[in-house]
């Protein structure tokens, strides 16, 4: 990635984020503050991800985030106070990056949380203004169609596996800290420190037998 495309990328997105400056509603707002911020997308290099396009073999991504930021006004000493650093609903522009979460509705469940990039194809959901949709986005493409590669079941089921592998690793590492845990409880060195530790205690409560005994 060279300086002069990321440059050509900004560029895309400034003159994106000017069209929304011009719309109606946005160019002198009223009641909420307009905010929008863009950024690059990173490259994520998976191990389990066979015949994964090197960096420089894709093109730039990113996106530009826009929010409409309710104005709040209440009184503090005596003066009144206007903030618009509440939540509200975001509008993003994804370029060149459609990835897990963005238009699918739902996860693959056998995947877990695997990083990766292939998802559930989304299912049409009609037009606006001859665009169409998808879930709650909309797609500008040369070809729309050509948006969705097929992944093998080969692919499907190696994801599976990667997901089967981290699900065993998390039990093997539980196994270990409570076998640790179980082994310093059996330890007689370790049992004798508690006692004592419990001994020690009782001379201060109302029944020190009872305590020791509860103890043990």
């Amino acid at each position: 990635m060279s300086a002069a495309q990321v440059n050509a990328f900004e560029a895309e997105l400034v003159a994106l984020n000017a069209i929304l400056r011009r719309a109606s509603g946005v160019a002198s707002p009223v009641g909420f503050s307009v905010e929008t911020w863009g950024h690059l997308a990173g490259y994520r290099v998976r191990e389990h991800a066979p015949g994964q396009p090197a960096r420089g073999a894709l093109p730039i991504a990113g996106a530009l985030t826009f929010g409409a930021f309710p104005i709040f006004e209440y009184e503090r000493n005596g003066k009144i106070v206007r903030d618009d650093r509440g939540e509200t609903a975001l509008l993003q522009f994804a370029v060149n990056d459609i990835g897990p979460g963005l238009l699918d509705s739902g996860n693959v469940l056998e995947w877990g949380g695997v990083d990766r990039d292939a998802f559930l194809q989304p299912m049409p959901n009609g037009e606006i203004a001859g665009l169409p949709r998808y879930g709650d986005g909309v797609v500008i493409a040369r070809n729309p169609e050509a948006l969705w590669a097929p992944l093998p079941m080969s692919g499907a089921l190696e994801l599976v596996v990667v997901n089967r592998r981290g699900v065993v690793s998390d039990f093997q590492e539980s196994l270990e800290k409570f076998t640790a845990q179980l082994a310093a409880v059996r330890d007689p060195a370790k049992r004798a420190q508690r006692a004592k530790a419990a001994k020690d205690a009782s001379v201060n409560m109302p029944n020190p037998a009872a305590f020791i005994a509860q103890m043990e």
